[in-house]
């Protein structure tokens, strides 16, 4: 296959496709329109649609320009199909699992048991515990979560989702309350026994449903109440000296007053 020489480099011929489809990729990705593009590489709309189309090739001097814009490498922009090794990276790191995945033996028809700090300010900063159950349901094809605490009458309702690095445990409460589970899904085919995630979630009872956000455990075995000081260390965030971490009202006005007075 025959190349032409272009300043120096060397392309395949079809140098306009790959070049083309990577400005649009990288425009795309970036979410960033054709205008805005061209008035930053200070060329015209039609100009910049035309190399996105394939009908054209930037110089040189506008390559290293568009490359550097986009913090690309050179040679890649002008000779690697961006998106294809975008997707190929994406692919090869994370793998999304189907609902009957066998992966997702290692957390159904199990129960663990979970403790975190309460967040309801009409209580205590006290360690709660509760239940979470999960099994597959075939007919809704999903992995059900059902959970429950002890102490209150809160019930959560919800569904797992796998891929090969996390866990993702999704709830919705009986009070209103809605949360997040988040946990790391072990590289191995071996049964989930338990481990330290993070809760993103709303109450109803600490500042009318501002987000918040700490430290769990769940464990398939029952910790008992004597050894609740030794969970205090799993269950403190590092370096905040906190247990807990939630959106502050009074900042999220400021920020908010802030904007408007900007907008104006």
């Amino acid at each position: 296959m025959s190349t032409r020489s272009f300043h120096g480099y060397n392309f395949e011929p079809n140098l306009k496709n790959i070049v083309g489809s990577n400005i649009k990729f990288l425009r795309e990705k970036n979410n960033i329109t054709q205008a805005e593009l061209a008035e930053a590489l200070d060329i015209k709309t039609t100009t910049l649609s035309g190399y996105e189309l394939g009908a054209s090739t930037p110089r040189l001097a506008l390559a290293v320009h568009i490359a550097k814009y986009f913090m690309v490498d050179l040679n890649e922009f002008v000779s690697v199909q961006l998106d294809d090794e975008f997707k190929s990276k994406v692919d090869s790191d994370i793998v999304e699992y189907a609902f009957d995945d066998k992966e997702y033996k290692k957390y159904t028809n199990k129960q663990f048991w979970i403790y975190h700090y309460r967040t309801s300010t009409k209580f205590p900063a006290t360690i709660n515990s509760g239940i979470i159950e999960i099994r597959p349901h075939k007919a809704r094809k999903i992995n059900v979560v059902e959970a429950y605490f002890s102490n209150t009458d809160f019930e959560y309702h919800g569904h797992l989702i796998l891929n090969s690095k996390h866990a993702y445990i999704y709830l919705r409460g009986s009070h209103g309350d809605r949360a997040l589970i988040i946990l790391n899904n072990p590289d191995s085919t071996k049964t989930y026994r338990g481990g330290i995630g993070m809760i993103i979630s709303t109450s109803e009872g600490r500042e009318k449903s501002f987000p918040c956000c700490q430290q769990i455990v769940l464990s398939e075995t029952e910790i008992p109440l004597e050894k609740y000081d030794i969970l205090i260390k799993y269950l403190s965030i590092k370096g905040s000296g906190n247990n807990l971490i939630k959106i502050d009202k009074s900042l999220d006005k400021e920020f908010f007053k802030l904007f408007l007075d900007h907008a104006r």
